[in-house]
């Protein structure tokens, strides 16, 4: 049963709905494309630790998630998410 209502904003709570999933689907494919990458430059920078590495790899994508509205879509997002994971690397190193 597909029940749709409407929101503070005015808007169909489906359509919220239809949104979310889309931009899921999107992070996905983005995850996908780029994740194993990220991944990597973890691992090198954290010596080998692979839980280390998938932390601050899963820290890199909620970043984008948090700025993917403010993304500048012309520029290369592997560039974008490979800075991202130096910058949380070396932060998580100076801890």
């Amino acid at each position: 049963m597909n029940r749709s209502y409407l929101d503070a904003g005015g808007q169909s709570a489906t359509w919220a709905a239809e949104e979310d999933t889309a931009q899921k689907s999107v992070l996905t494919e983005q995850y996908r494309l780029h994740g194993n990458a990220v991944f990597r430059r973890c691992l090198a920078m954290s010596g080998g630790d692979e839980a280390w590495a998938a932390d601050v790899t899963q820290d890199v994508f909620l970043r984008l998630v948090e700025n993917v509205a403010s993304l500048d879509r012309s520029r290369n997002l592997r560039s974008y998410l490979l800075t991202i994971a130096d910058r949380l690397c070396i932060d998580k190193l100076r801890r």
